[in-house]
């Protein structure tokens, strides 16, 4: 796919897919999504790839304006007639998937003091969120799919906001995303 290689599929939807990949030239991890053609189902009619070419804007303003706060976008192409976005892969696991990981009411026995401190890393990444809504606010846009899914928890606690496909500038027209 132009100079990238799709590992392994993430996600399938009417709108497309969405890849774990790699770039050929570096071997660096990159993530994939895929719009279809003729497919919307947004209110305003926008297609899927109309859909996928505002995110690429949005990424490439916000890592501009407030690098590291969303992944880096780093090409788009369009391929037979579909239309694909490929960003940094940002690692870690989903905010829903690190509270049950590491959640330890899921082990046998559990003292009062590792559930204590499990609550008390979730205030942290709650804070880590709300300080990156903070800044994405300060950049000038909204996040509106804020979820459990499309924020990233590393091994540090440290968080990432991914999956911009709602976002939108502040005090622009509100669209309701399909899914």
């Amino acid at each position: 796919l132009d100079g990238f290689t799709i590992e392994s599929s993430i996600r399938f939807t009417t709108a497309g897919g969405t890849y774990r990949g790699r770039e050929l030239a570096t071997g660096r991890r990159v993530f994939i999504k895929e719009a279809r053609a003729h497919i919307g189902f947004r209110d305003d009619g926008a297609s899927a790839q109309q859909q996928l070419r505002e995110e690429w804007q949005t990424l490439t303003a916000l890592h501009e304006a407030a690098p590291g706060l969303a992944p880096e976008p780093i090409r788009y192409i369009r391929k037979w007639e579909n239309e694909f976005l490929v960003c940094e892969h940002v690692a870690g696991l989903t905010a829903a998937g690190w509270a049950a990981c590491t959640h330890p009411g899921l082990r046998a026995s559990s003292a009062p003091e590792e559930i204590a401190a499990y609550y008390r890393r979730c205030e942290q990444i709650v804070s880590a969120i709300e300080r990156a809504l903070d800044r994405l606010h300060a950049a000038g846009y909204v996040f509106v799919d804020i979820s459990g899914g499309n924020v990233i928890v590393d091994d540090d606690d440290a968080v990432r906001l991914v999956d911009f496909g709602s976002a939108h500038r502040v005090g622009g027209r509100f669209l309701r995303p399909g899914t």
